[in-house]
């Protein structure tokens, strides 16, 4: 009878047969890692093309200089009244006189 129970206690190390399947997880843990860096690869564009809109402000700075055209129209207010006392805005009438005759 006791020799028996010794033989029951055999089934044990197929258990420890049944402890190799862990290797595969191994695998599994060597994909993971390669998609992460290929996660990290795609945040570095953006920032690149959120870098494009600081141009823009520069054009903003353009508008000063037209400020300066505005005080540009002082001047050919005065040029107006020159070719008026000038006799070539009087030879200017004379030609129409003569084919309206």
């Amino acid at each position: 009878s006791p020799p028996p129970p010794l033989h029951y206690n055999s089934p044990p190390p197929p258990q420890v047969y049944y402890n190799s399947p862990p290797p595969p997880p191994v695998h599994y843990s060597s994909l993971p890692p390669p998609p992460q860096v290929h996660y990290s690869s795609p945040p570095p564009p953006p920032q690149v093309h959120y870098s494009s809109p600081p141009p823009p402000p520069v054009h903003h700075s353009s508008p000063p200089p037209p400020a300066v055209i505005h005080h540009s129209p002082p001047p050919p207010s005065p040029e107006y009244e020159g070719p008026l006392p000038p006799v070539i805005g009087v030879s200017y009438a004379s030609p129409p006189p003569p084919p309206f005759y």
